[in-house]
């Protein structure tokens, strides 16, 4: 406001606190990002009759809370900083440990549905009763049985698929277009339009672009479900609330994580979803009945999308990276401004690498940094990051069982990754070709013992220590905005 004074002054005062990896969430404020809100939010004609309650019941429904706000301005809001609004769970307190890790795969790709495609919210005279579908966990504070709540939340969700079907088929009554252009592009600009995530089996990751290999399986996100995911996982989740609240929590991602899934493998033929969806759920095909339901009463049109192959999957993700671009999918240069400092050999030896798929990778641990020396002495980072096919991801326990060990893959990404590193190595060109060979060829865990001889840094070194002083100045140099002090604690000790 106007402090009715014609002196003022701003005092700034510098942050003295140290910058931690874990939870660093840089925010951009800026005079163009005050315009789109004054677009989305002041600007339109809406009237708010009441300011929202906040009992359990009502505040933790952010779709009845906030039913007067434009629908497409919400939705834009968490949209344009999706890496942002992710990273909210990723780096907060709900994202941590094994069991509450496991309800995601280790390594999937983030789409988005356009903001500008039609849903049941985007009108105003939704009824309550299809808002009170969307209901959350949050609503039964920390007193509910988790038995109460898987039998009343699924049958919500079940009610939440059918309406959303329900208005498919009622405002497209010869059945909905799908094509490619119903997923968001970022304006051809925005990189936030397609994620990475990586889980590290009790922590996580997420990061801009479409990194790795063809992973097993992919999430097209809408208004609803982002909105969802959010307040189960940070508006809603209580950081103090007992076990019952946090094994809700985790239950009812499930159903969330199925949803997204289940909307990616609606730009499939019909056929092909059903058979695609149950790979990714062996052994526990009574889980998904809803969405296998729900994929088989969408009545689709698919005129958009005629494949010309039976690997329908690759096809689609070869064509979602068309459609978004390079500006979108900027491809991250492996070593920053270096990038023309390797040679050819070099730059097909790391591709070798992150093409490894292997029994032998099972001795590795999640998160590796790799500090790379070129032959002309420069010096970069890698991460190397394990990625664990599981049958089915779909049960808190017993997750060692469900993997598929011949199946396990890495993915390199060009920079620090992650804030809880487990090894380091130290590498030169040179040896590349001999770290490849040696990772294929692990067999037992003294073969990796080997490994660690010949490349590692122990925690026990010498060069432990000054290792760790260079990595946190490489990444304050090359990766300012996301650097953080990296946390140790499960820094492996073999």
């Amino acid at each position: 406001d106007d402090p009715q004074t014609d002196t003022f002054y701003y005092r700034l005062r510098a942050d003295r606190r140290v910058v931690v990896d874990k939870t660093h969430m840089p925010y951009s404020l800026s005079d163009a990002r005050m315009k789109q809100w004054t677009e989305w939010f002041l600007e339109p004609q809406y009237t708010v009759s009441s300011l929202p309650s906040y009992e359990p019941k009502l505040a933790s429904n952010p779709f009845i809370t906030f039913k007067d706000l434009p629908v497409s301005a919400r939705y834009r809001f968490m949209l344009e900083e999706a890496e942002f609004t992710i990273m909210g769970y990723i780096k907060g307190p709900v994202c941590r440990g094994q069991v509450a890790l496991n309800v995601i795969e280790d390594h999937f790709w983030v789409f988005f549905v356009d903001p500008d495609v039609e849903t049941m919210l985007y009108d105003p005279a939704t009824s309550n009763e299809k808002l009170e579908n969307l209901s959350l966990p949050a609503a039964e504070q920390s007193n509910a049985s988790p038995f109460d709540i898987w039998t009343k939340y699924s049958k919500l969700q079940e009610r939440h698929l059918n309406d959303k079907i329900e208005f498919l088929n009622t405002k497209y009554p010869e059945g909905a277009e799908i094509s490619i252009s119903s997923v968001w592009d970022g304006e051809g600009l925005n990189q936030n339009a397609a994620l990475t995530i990586f889980r590290h089996f009790d922590n996580a990751t997420v990061v801009k672009g479409l990194q790795g290999q063809n992973p097993k399986t992919a999430w097209v996100i809408s208004y609803s479900l982002l909105e969802r995911i959010h307040y189960l996982l940070v508006a809603g989740f209580d950081v103090y609330g007992n076990v019952g609240h946090q094994l809700n929590t985790r239950l009812y991602m499930d159903f969330l994580r199925m949803e997204g899934e289940s909307q990616f493998l609606m730009f499939f033929p019909k056929d092909k979803a059903e058979k695609e969806f149950l790979s990714w759920y062996q052994g526990a095909e009574d889980k998904v009945e809803n969405y296998i339901a729900l994929l088989r009463r969408a009545n689709l049109k698919r005129n958009n999308l005629v494949y010309q192959s039976d690997n329908v999957k690759s096809e689609l993700f070869d064509r979602l990276k068309h459609y978004l671009g390079n500006k979108v999918l900027a491809p991250k240069k492996l070593l920053g401004a270096e990038l023309g400092k390797l040679n050819k050999q070099t730059l097909s030896q790391l591709e070798m690498l992150s093409n490894i798929k292997s029994e032998s990778l099972r001795f590795l641990p999640e998160l590796s940094l790799i500090r790379l020396k070129l032959a002309d002495g420069s010096e970069h980072v890698i991460t190397m990051t394990l990625n664990r096919y599981h049958k089915n991801v779909s049960s808190l326990f017993m997750e060692e069982d469900r993997w598929v060990p011949e199946r396990f893959y890495l993915s390199l990404y060009p920079g620090i990754l992650g804030s809880y590193p487990n090894t380091f190595y130290a590498l030169s060109e040179k040896d590349l070709d001999s770290f490849i060979q040696h990772l294929s060829s692990l067999r037992e865990e003294e073969d990796y013992q080997v490994l660690l001889d010949k490349w590692g840094i122990r925690r026990t070194s010498d060069k432990f220590w000054p290792y760790v002083d260079w990595l946190h100045t490489w990444y304050a140099d090359n990766q300012p905005l996301q650097s953080g002090i990296i946390d140790l604690n499960r820094f492996e000790n073999r």
